[in-house]
């Protein structure tokens, strides 16, 4: 298998350095004449200095890559958050979220309820009449502050706190 591997990085890596812009063996061979000047290192003997011998230049083709990538693993992944309703309340009746959460109330009450957003309200939503073990879920993309009621109980109320 590392044979494989080996001869497989023969062929790709060359390939590799030929698709980058400048390409350069790692010597090169320059015939040199009486006048030309070669301003390179070279291994050249003054006696060849007049003649049409080849010189050998070498040149540093070595090439840096970079290849660490900055990730931010920081990153909140969004979340569920549990609001009941029972005893004719939101438990709780102020909760704040991130930015991408999702609320999902659940009725506990032997009672129908709704979720329902104040008139006004920057993000409208309502859900329909949720018996006892019903759910409604909704997720905020909008920052802000959202106050909401039930409304066939209009003094149970409560309040969203969006942050980013």
């Amino acid at each position: 298998m590392n044979k494989r591997i080996y001869f497989l990085s023969l062929i790709v890596l060359p390939l590799l350095l030929n698709s980058c812009s400048y390409k350069a063996p790692a010597t090169y061979t320059v015939p040199t004449s009486e006048n030309e000047n070669i301003n390179q290192n070279t291994n050249q003997n003054s006696a060849d200095q007049n003649t049409n011998k080849k010189t050998n230049v070498n040149v540093n083709t070595s090439v840096n890559v970079n290849t660490n990538t900055a990730v931010n693993t920081n990153v909140a992944k969004p979340k569920n958050i549990n609001v009941t309703l029972s005893g004719f309340a939101f438990n709780p009746k102020i909760i704040t979220i991130k930015k991408g959460d999702t609320i999902i109330w659940t009725n506990q009450d032997p009672v129908g309820h709704t979720v329902t957003s104040d008139p006004g309200s920057a993000v409208n939503f309502s859900s329909s009449t949720l018996d006892k073990g019903d759910t409604y879920r909704m997720t905020f993309n909008a920052v802000g502050t959202f106050n909401y009621h039930c409304s066939p109980h209009p003094s149970m109320t409560a309040q969203i706190i969006v942050t980013e």
